[in-house]
């Protein structure tokens, strides 16, 4: 079975319609092959920069980005969370293309931990943001281009918690997580908003486990989504949980579990399908006494399988995780993480360019500094905001072009206009 991550070659119909792909390989079932070189003007990348200044929260002790949804390179939408004193805040910050601002965000000043952990915006002016009140509620939150205002969420089991979303509009929107069945027993959790109501339905269990978690979920497609996260056997050895929706239900969707020497567990962080029977997942292989891996799969309409190279072997990362990943095009993927194998933690970006997978060099801020999420546009632009000791960052990766060149290994060559 061919388990490269390659795409498939589509002749766009149109300029604008065709942007979400701007690199088209035709290969063999198995092998990866060097693109044809591109003309001179062709889409070229600029490298990741901090953002300046960097987003912050004024007046906190503490703040943590945990996720950014961009609808274009001038607005971008990051959420987290801010600590004053013993207390937790949501927090939400805007980018113009400029800038960052500081928006107002609704709380339950009762509780003790409130965050927000995952935001999807289709558009500028809109945006839904989920997350959890100290492990005991979810909290949802709406944006409409001025102002955010929380919803109700639709969960009634206990402990329930929302840490991933993605919409398609604004009456299309799917966010998942887990709540407790019994004690030490969680389930997949997933609420679906139609525009006015939100609506929750229990995931299907694995089956043998203490503990099936949703983290993440992308939804290419009205009615077809892909979400992943763990399934925790007694505690000891979580394994890659990933499940689908399609023709109205969803069904668990086999993972390929790593033979990584010493692993003791892996999980899905993080999942973006470009289109819906092509997905990639991004978590971690942990390992006792080690720091661990990056773990990458893909779902090409079977089971999620671990991305290899030309000659069929998992491709090698450098030790740490990934928390997110982002692929506007089947042959543009950005995963994102901490890299660890120093005295402190830094930043790890895996650019997937449609023929190698290269690690991507960043600014570190220091102070053991993670990205925790990624947005990257069709267009190529990327988006990752983090956290470390000096308090919330964010990176950008911006393409210079003056046009976009499909460029097919048989020669063929398309361009569309900027």
């Amino acid at each position: 079975m061919d388990t490269t991550w390659n795409g498939r070659r589509r002749r766009p119909a149109g300029g604008r319609a065709a942007l979400a792909v701007f690199v088209v390989a035709l290969v063999a079932p198995g092998a990866l092959v060097a693109p044809a070189p591109a003309p001179a003007g062709a889409l070229t990348t600029s490298g990741w920069s901090l953002t300046a200044p960097a987003p912050a929260s004024p007046g906190t002790t503490g703040n943590r980005l945990l996720s950014v949804s961009c609808a274009g390179a001038d607005a971008c939408m990051a959420v987290g969370a801010q600590q004053q004193g013993n207390l937790t805040y949501p927090v939400a910050e805007r980018w113009n293309g400029a800038t960052w601002s500081n928006l107002v965000v609704p709380y339950r000043p009762s509780e003790v931990v409130d965050t927000l952990s995952a935001v999807s915006c289709p558009t500028w002016n809109f945006c839904m943001a989920v997350g959890s009140i100290s492990n005991i509620a979810v909290i949802i939150e709406e944006w409409d281009g001025t102002s955010w205002t929380e919803l109700t969420g639709a969960a009634t089991a206990p402990h329930p918690t929302l840490s991933g979303v993605s919409c398609r509009s604004r009456t299309d929107c799917t966010a998942v997580g887990a709540t407790d069945a019994a004690f030490l027993d969680a389930v997949p959790l997933i609420e679906h908003w139609d525009g006015t109501t939100w609506t929750a339905t229990a995931g299907p269990r694995t089956g043998g486990t203490d503990d099936d978690l949703l983290t993440a979920v992308s939804c290419a497609a009205a009615g077809t989504c892909m979400a992943v996260g763990s399934a925790d056997t007694g505690g000891l050895s979580p394994t890659p949980l990933a499940e689908r929706l399609a023709g109205g239900t969803w069904t668990v969707v086999p993972t390929e579990i790593a033979a990584a020497p010493g692993a003791t567990g892996e999980v899905f962080a993080g999942v973006s399908c470009p289109v819906p029977d092509e997905c990639l997942a991004a978590g971690s292989v942990e390992a006792a006494g080690s720091a661990g891996l990056p773990l990458i799969e893909a779902y090409l309409g079977g089971p999620f399988l671990a991305v290899r190279d030309a000659h069929g072997t998992p491709v090698a990362f450098p030790n740490g995780s990934l928390n997110d990943v982002s692929c506007p095009a089947l042959n543009s993927c950005t995963a994102v993480g901490q890299a660890f194998g120093g005295p402190t933690v830094t930043p790890l970006a895996i650019a997937f360019n449609g023929t190698i997978w290269p690690v991507a060099v960043t600014p570190d801020p220091g102070g053991n500094a993670s990205i925790n999420g990624v947005s990257c546009s069709a267009r190529g632009d990327c988006t990752a905001v983090g956290t470390g000791a000096a308090g919330n960052f964010a990176l950008i990766d911006r393409v210079a072009a003056n046009g976009y060149w499909l460029v097919g290994a048989d020669g063929g060559i398309f361009a569309f206009g900027d």
